[in-house]
């Protein structure tokens, strides 16, 4: 189970239903991530492969990684959710590039997350 932001849920009950009726199966492989665990995962990959804690949409419940069913969907995935108004990383630049990534960065900045967003919010998604 994962925990994520209620508002985020709704989006991504929707982008599963989609990709579902396509034949694409999803699975969430990483929801919120503390402050600490961003760290670390910044501290073993590096600038420009992770981001800097607190600077993640993970770290507010605002982010998912996926693995796809097949695996060579992730691009219609990444479609299905832009269409849903949420930003995809196989569009980050900056030799960035995430396809399994999807989050609302296109909808809030990580400043108004940093004021808006508490864990006491999340909820858990299995």
């Amino acid at each position: 189970a994962v925990r994520l932001h209620p508002v985020f849920v709704e989006i991504l009950e929707e982008v599963f239903a989609e990709a579902a009726a396509m034949g694409i199966t999803l699975k969430i492989t990483s929801g919120f991530r503390s402050v600490g665990e961003q760290r670390r995962l910044f501290r073993r990959l590096g600038p420009g492969q992770a981001a800097r804690p607190g600077e993640s949409f993970h770290n507010f419940g605002l982010a998912v990684d996926l693995r796809a069913s097949p695996p060579d969907a992730l691009d219609e995935v990444g479609v299905i959710a832009e269409e849903h108004g949420l930003r995809w990383g196989g569009r980050f630049t900056g030799g960035l590039r995430e396809p399994w990534h999807i989050d609302m960065g296109s909808v809030i900045s990580i400043q108004e997350a940093r004021q808006a967003v508490t864990p006491d919010q999340l909820v858990e998604v299995v």
